[in-house]
């Protein structure tokens, strides 16, 4: 072999170890998952169910942080919160829906928030009384 390959074979070998070495591996601290409804309701069950999964499969805890009626608040994440990935916030449609309902929201969830996952989906009913008084409603 020639002479200036075994240090250079081992100087690489050295920078590849430090490579992964120098990555931190995610998550190194606990996740708060927050929840914007009370404590006992449907969300809070499934984040817990969540957490609990997410939780043994990542080796960290999850934290989970019921804040009801912060729902439409922006303040729940944005500038509290880095976008480092230790911030996660479970909610239904409300904040895909809200801004064709609400056309002055002040914040615009499609630029501050990143969707993770969809983890379930819920048929909605909507039911009326019988009455002729009530519109037709058309899919």
């Amino acid at each position: 072999m020639k002479q200036w390959m075994k240090p250079a074979l081992t100087a690489a070998a050295i920078a590849l170890g430090l490579v992964g070495a120098a990555h931190a591996q995610w998550p190194d601290k606990p996740i708060k998952l927050v929840v914007p409804y009370p404590a006992g309701g449907a969300a809070d069950n499934t984040a817990r169910i969540l957490a609990q999964y997410l939780g043994e499969r990542l080796k960290q805890q999850i934290i989970v942080d019921n804040r009801p009626g912060e729902r439409d608040d922006r303040r729940l994440v944005r500038g509290k919160a880095p976008a480092d990935g230790y911030t996660l916030l479970l909610d239904a449609t409300s904040y895909t829906v809200n801004p064709s309902l609400f056309p002055k929201l002040n914040y615009d969830p499609a630029k501050e928030l990143a969707p993770v996952s969809l983890i379930m989906q819920v048929p909605l009913l909507m039911v009326v009384p019988p009455t002729p008084r009530m519109p037709r409603l058309r899919m």
